[in-house]
C-alpha cells in the first residue's frame, strides 16, 4: 500500500490508500489503529464508497438545509441548519465533512451565531441516497430533514 501525508482531520498517526474491495467497500489493515470496533476479525477495517454513477454527500445536503443525526437528542426535530458542507480526502478516499448551527443558538445582528456554536460531522460518504459515515462498523446516519428552498417550513430562532 502507498503511504500518504498525515491528513490534519486524521485520528491516527500514519495515513494508508485504502484497498478497494469492491464499487461500496475499500479496506485497511487494522495494524496501528486503537479501534477495535472497526475490525472485521480478520486484521482489516471496512471503509465504505460512493458507488460510482450514485449522489455524493455533496449532492444530497447543501449550505441551508435542515440536519439530524440518528444519535439526535431533538426526537424527530432538526438538530440544525447547515453552514458548510466540505469534501476531504481520507485513506485515499473520498469522504465529506459538514458544519450545522443548533437552531436554538443565539443569533448575532447579521442572523449568523458565534464559531463556538458549530457543531461538527465528518468522515460522511453516501450510498444509496443515505449519508453515512465511512467506516463501516459505525451505523450513524445523517438526514436530511428540509432543503434549503424550504426554509418556511421549520421555525427557527
Amino acid at each position: 500500500m502507498k503511504q500518504l501525508p498525515k491528513f490534519s482531520h486524521s485520528y491516527w498517526d500514519t495515513v494508508e490508500e485504502a484497498e478497494k474491495v469492491d464499487e461500496r467497500t475499500a479496506r485497511i489493515p487494522r495494524s496501528g489503529i486503537d479501534r477495535p470496533q472497526d475490525d472485521d476479525g480478520e486484521g482489516w477495517c471496512l471503509l465504505r464508497i460512493t458507488p460510482p454513477g450514485q449522489k455524493t454527500v455533496g449532492e444530497l445536503i447543501h449550505i441551508g438545509d435542515l440536519v439530524r443525526s440518528n444519535y439526535s437528542m431533538n426526537k424527530g426535530k432538526p438538530d440544525g441548519r447547515v453552514t458548510s458542507v466540505s469534501e476531504h480526502y481520507c485513506y485515499g478516499l473520498s469522504e465529506w465533512g459538514i458544519i450545522y448551527v443548533p437552531l436554538d443558538a443565539p443569533k448575532l445582528m447579521n442572523g449568523e451565531a458565534r464559531d463556538h456554536y458549530n457543531r461538527y460531522i465528518n468522515e460522511l460518504v453516501a450510498q444509496d441516497g443515505r449519508i453515512l459515515k465511512l467506516f463501516v462498523a459505525n451505523t450513524d446516519e445523517v438526514f436530511v430533514m428540509g432543503a434549503k428552498g424550504q426554509m418556511g417550513l421549520f421555525r427557527y430562532g
